[in-house]
């Protein structure tokens, strides 16, 4: 791995002759005494702006808030002096000069390797309490490095040559007296991809500005020893005491990050806390002059639109219906012919809604929904509404699935008064802007709003109706004793023109032993009754409407070929000789080309072809 911070300039050393100076390439940023923050940024819930806000409760544990409470350079003294080893009662400090791999236990070795007679012996360490702490950024890459400085190594070698001091003459000097001095760098590196996604990896030691007491005369196989122990001008045996140290007792930033990652919030146990996380998306790293700040920020929650119905202001002629609509208007009768001063229904479909925009008025508000959860988890939307100059705010209700609301009633209005309204959402933490004021005037009071006027022919009104809030409209309308038998035209007259319109035969009162018919009608969605769509094929195994005219009062058989063929259905003739029933339908096994025969008194009094046929669906 590249460490890059093996680079940095060795502040302390420039103050200490005995250090040599390592080659400089880049310039890390000294951190000593800066604290790691976590903050959090959002939009201020009125003007927009960004603010810190705090985040939801429970994110973090025991382990991090730990993490924040110190300067992070404090963390690493506490970890490398102050903190001991409960197994071994030992600082990281301690433990790298004297433990089981400590630099005692590196050097003692190193020096037995010269031969027969050499030993090291009477190793101290006096290794540094603090450090400085470096960092370097690349993105989401933090490098650190704690840097000790002022570390020292003193030992004595035995060789056969000398003597211990006070026992030696001119023949036998003293031992060779060895003193290093070093600076150590503990190296990790912290990735910071997002608040739930930061990660300290192990640390790796570095020696640098090694230098060796030259006081003595070091050679032979001392020197090459020694050569070999700080090889590279770099101390192997502390290098690898402090190493082994830190793979032991690892430095606590990644339990830290670990516990964070592991949270209920990140790992998305707790789905509150784990959406509250996620609806901060934008994530990056800053270095500011005191502190390492983690910064999660919440991006603007999209403005919803509101749409809402001016009926105080006329719509162009242009414009056609106030709600676009693919299907024009349609009426039908429930029969396809009628006796001449007789009533008969009539249904209309497809009309403009009445909505009484007067004392009411739908408001529509349209949302992004790109965003996770939508953008009103853990909120809602706000409507801002009322007579201009006298507002409200209204929390409006949504559902767990669709927690911005979609609809909203406003009532109890006037007429005739002006109206304004707005919309904003609304998550756990922020909201967006307000949407831009709808202004608009509620309906004056007409007693004829919805009214359909139908007429015979266009001339005589022969009936009402009023649309309902789905645009449809059910009236009975009566046709004059004076209309002549054959087929005439209904017309719907709806604002003063004409909108709709549909046929129906007229007949005089039926003379005794008039012949009777039947007739095949096609029912359309929303129609009722008979209405005069005549039909001469239909769907095996399904029912249809018949209708009927010229029978006496009374039961009606309906078979299929003959008196004694499979009854497809039962209905019963009315005073007037009309009947209109639904049909049970043939069976698919028996689709094909057949006559319906109606009987009466076990006699056939009228008969159609009807074909019956097998819907095997699209293909």
């Amino acid at each position: 791995m590249n460490y890059s911070l093996r680079t940095i300039v060795l502040l302390a050393a420039a103050s200490n002759p005995g250090f040599a100076q390592p080659t400089t390439f880049t310039s890390p940023i000294d951190i000593t005494g800066s604290r790691v923050l976590v903050r959090a940024v959002a939009p201020d819930r009125e003007t927009g702006r960004p603010t810190n806000v705090p985040f939801p409760p429970g994110v973090f544990g025991p382990r991090f808030n730990q993490l924040l409470s110190a300067p992070l350079s404090t963390q690493f003294d506490q970890y490398w002096g102050v903190t001991r080893d409960p197994k071994t009662n030992l600082t990281a400090r301690e433990q790298a000069c004297t433990g089981p791999d400590g630099i005692v236990s590196q050097i003692e070795p190193q020096i037995r390797k010269i031969g027969s007679g050499f030993s090291a012996y009477e190793v101290t360490c006096n290794l540094a309490m603090t450090g400085q702490l470096f960092l370097q950024k690349q993105g989401a890459r933090l490098t650190l490095a704690y840097q000790l400085t002022r570390n020292k190594v003193d030992f004595k070698i035995t060789t056969p040559a000398t003597c211990k001091e006070g026992n030696g003459t001119f023949l036998c000097p003293n031992d060779p007296r060895i003193s290093v001095t070093f600076a150590t760098q503990i190296i990790t590196v912290v990735r910071a991809g997002g608040i739930c996604e930061i990660v300290g990896e192990n640390a790796t030691v570095i020696t640098q500005a090694v230098n060796i007491d030259g006081n003595h005369n070091l050679a032979g196989a001392v020197a090459t020893a020694l050569d070999n122990l700080i090889l590279g001008r770099k101390f192997r045996a502390a290098e690898r005491s402090i190493e082994n140290t830190e793979k032991q007792r690892p430095l606590p930033l990644d339990a830290s990050f670990k516990e964070l990652r592991d949270s209920d919030g990140c790992t998305g146990k707790n789905i509150l806390i784990s959406r509250a996380l996620k609806s901060f998306r934008d994530f990056e790293t800053i270095v500011e002059r005191q502190a390492i700040v983690f910064q999660a920020t919440h991006p603007p929650i999209t403005v919803p639109g509101v749409q809402v119905p001016n009926p105080g202001v006329p719509a162009p002629p242009s414009s056609g219906q106030p709600q676009p609509t693919f299907t024009p208007p349609t009426i039908a009768a429930d029969r396809p012919t009628v006796q001449a001063g007789s009533a008969v229904g009539l249904n209309g479909r497809f009309f403009p809604l009445n909505l009484d925009l007067t004392r009411s008025l739908p408001v529509s508000i349209g949302h992004n929904t790109g965003i996770l959860g939508g953008p009103c988890f853990g909120g809602g939307t706000d409507l801002r509404w009322g007579p201009a100059g006298n507002l409200i705010v209204q929390r409006l209700p949504g559902t767990p699935r669709a927690p911005c609301a979609g609809l909203f009633s406003a009532t109890k209005l006037t007429p005739s008064t002006a109206y304004e309204f707005s919309a904003r959402n609304c998550d756990a933490v922020t909201c967006s802007l307000w949407s831009s004021p709808v202004r608009v005037t509620t309906g004056k009071v007409d007693p004829d709003q919805g009214k359909v006027v139908v007429k015979l022919d266009g001339r005589a009104e022969v009936g009402s109706g009023v649309i309902s809030e789905r645009g449809t409209f059910e009236t009975t309308v009566t046709i004059p004793a004076s209309a002549v038998a054959g087929t005439h035209r209904l017309l719907a007259f709806h604002g003063g023109a004409i909108v709709a319109r549909t046929t129906i035969a007229v007949t005089g009162v039926a003379a005794p032993g008039a012949r009777a018919s039947i007739m095949m009608v096609g029912v359309l969605a929303g129609e009722t009754g008979c209405p005069n769509h005549p039909i001469s094929s239909t769907a095996a195994d399904a029912n249809f409407m018949l209708f009927g005219a010229g029978f006496q009062a009374g039961a009606v058989s309906v078979r299929l070929n003959t008196v004694n063929g499979l009854v497809v259905g039962n209905a019963v003739a009315q005073g007037n000789g009309t009947f209109c029933q639904s049909m049970v339908g043939v069976p698919a096994s028996q689709a094909g080309n057949h006559r319906l025969v109606a009987l009466q008194n076990g006699a056939i009094q009228a008969q159609i072809p009807a074909t019956f046929v097998v819907f095997s669906g699209p293909k």
